[in-house]
């Protein structure tokens, strides 16, 4: 999943600012430390917006799911996160039947999955073993 992080930065000595969850190769970290040494001291207010990818499922997640859906891996049509009034909950489309998991919260897991889409095993990166 594609998402983006911007960060304002208000002054060049604000420059250590928490980057999250966002991994900088050494390149970036080099581009961005020549553009940062060319600026004058004095800059204010830059807004940086970055691009990133995250897996769909943590790893938590894909184990959990992999192991659960282990027996059934070649019956599998898809899975998606749906919602009802009661909470999430992830249903597994099988040839047969389908299978409910226990509803959760929101914002609690499968952050990476988006509600009432249809996603491959492979997608989700299951079963890579």
């Amino acid at each position: 999943m594609r998402k983006t992080k911007s960060f304002k930065i208000e002054s060049f000595e604000k420059l250590n600012v928490n980057w999250g969850y966002v991994a900088f190769s050494s390149l970036e970290k080099a581009k961005l430390h020549k553009f940062f040494k060319e600026q004058p001291r004095d800059i204010k207010n830059i807004k940086l917006v970055f691009e990133y990818e995250t897996p769909i499922l943590d790893e938590i997640e894909k184990k959990y799911l992999t192991n659960v859906l282990r027996p059934f891996k070649n019956k599998i049509n898809y899975i998606y996160k749906s919602k009802t009034i009661l909470g999430y909950y992830i249903m597994v489309d099988l040839d047969d039947f389908s299978m409910e998991f226990p509803y959760f919260k929101e914002d609690t897991m499968y952050l990476g999955m988006e509600l009432d889409v249809a996603y491959s095993p492979e997608e989700l990166g299951l079963f890579q073993d």
